[in-house]
């Protein structure tokens, strides 16, 4: 059974094209990266996914279906802009978004609060960049998604916000219900926690495939792969 499929691709902007030919084929319960610098088309590809844009051609299904309400009931997106109101501590942030999501999990989300060290009486306001990447991460985790979606989760925040989003990852993802589709160009911090890879260059995957068998035939890290083929 697939969580995604996407055929043939094709999002046109005025004056660009932003992704070509895109084909992709995700299964259950593992973790995929899409690796590329900025501009590459990572972006356009979660949004896309995530229903907030739609492509100019070809085909996208979740869960057999085409990006709708349904679709966004059983995914979870974290992009780059805030949607946590400006106002909101972390127990309106969990009243709010346990009210959205059908399957939140609140015993997670207090969890979360703990271990992601996210103040109680701030406001999402007053929060630093890393703090509200915090926030979101929660949001994520909590949804009881199927299909996370984390578009560069570690782009521009500060080290130990970083650090704390990588073991996040790795100790809060749960493989018998989740799905992973994590796109960044920071790659060595994460690279361990990939099943299957696709590298995005310029709006084409350039190459694709099973993590552990690039590593063997390269024979070398993912993030060293990226600079020789990127």
């Amino acid at each position: 059974m697939s969580i995604l499929k996407i055929e043939k691709l094709y999002k046109k902007f005025p004056k660009t094209v932003a992704l070509k030919n895109i084909s992709m084929y995700l299964t259950p319960g593992r973790c995929y990266g899409v690796l590329g610098p900025n501009g590459s088309g990572k972006s356009t590809l979660f949004r896309l996914i995530a229903g907030l844009e739609r492509p100019s051609k070809g085909k996208i299904e979740i869960f057999g279906e085409k990006p709708g309400y349904e679709t966004k009931r059983k995914l979870a997106y974290l992009g780059e802009g805030d949607t946590v109101y400006p106002w909101m501590k972390t127990h309106d942030v969990i009243r709010f978004y346990g009210s959205l999501y059908p399957f939140w999990n609140h015993g997670l989300a207090q969890n979360l609060v703990e271990f992601l060290e996210i103040p109680r009486n701030k406001r999402f306001s007053e929060l630093s960049k890393g703090f509200r990447a915090r926030v979101k991460l929660l949001i994520l985790f909590s949804s009881g998604a199927e299909l996370l979606l984390l578009d560069d989760p570690l782009s521009g925040i500060d080290p130990a916000s970083r650090e704390k989003i990588v073991k996040t990852l790795y100790n809060f993802w749960n493989p018998t219900h989740q799905t992973l589709l994590v796109s960044t160009h920071i790659i060595s911090e994460i690279e361990t926690i990939f099943d299957y890879v696709y590298f995005l260059s310029k709006g084409e995957i350039v190459l694709k495939g099973e993590a552990d068998d690039l590593r063997k035939r390269y024979k070398k890290s993912m993030d060293e792969i990226a600079r020789e083929v990127l």
